[in-house]
């Protein structure tokens, strides 16, 4: 049995996700603009399938669980659309791997909210701002 509640959250998050897509098929500009820049490598690995492969056409790219999804349109063939998944799968776990600010070799970090993946210089700097901003400043001077 499912809950009412449920289901029109689930209706409203798809309704708000098809509002995010402006175009149905995106161009490599608008997909960087997306995501940071340490992603930009992926971006271009996917476009460049899409040169590659005439029926791979990206409709749009979307972040879930801090991962990067490229979204290609289907086709009516299985064999392409096994293929087409397939791409986006192996983009998808990449992603993962690699950090969003700066593309180095990082992991997904559940101490930071949205759980971004980051190599550790880049969760060192913004964990450090997340402190800060939560806790009060601590300096030398005594208060008067």
């Amino acid at each position: 049995m499912s809950c009412p509640q449920i289901n029109c959250k689930r209706k409203e998050k798809e309704a708000k996700r098809k509002e995010n897509i402006k175009e149905k098929n995106m161009n490599i500009e608008e997909a960087k603009a997306q995501v940071k820049s340490g992603w930009h490598k992926l971006i271009d690995k996917a476009f460049a399938i899409t040169d590659i492969l005439p029926f791979a056409k990206i409709e749009y790219i979307t972040l879930k669980y801090s991962m990067l999804q490229i979204h290609f349109e289907s086709t009516l063939d299985k064999a392409q659309q096994y293929v087409l998944d397939s791409i986006s799968y192996k983009i998808e776990r990449e992603s993962a791997r690699v950090c969003q600010e700066c593309g180095a070799s990082g992991n997904r970090r559940k101490d930071i909210t949205n759980t971004p993946c980051l190599c550790t210089i880049c969760y060192t700097l913004q964990y450090n701002e997340m402190m800060e901003s939560v806790s009060p400043q601590v300096t030398n001077q005594e208060p008067q």
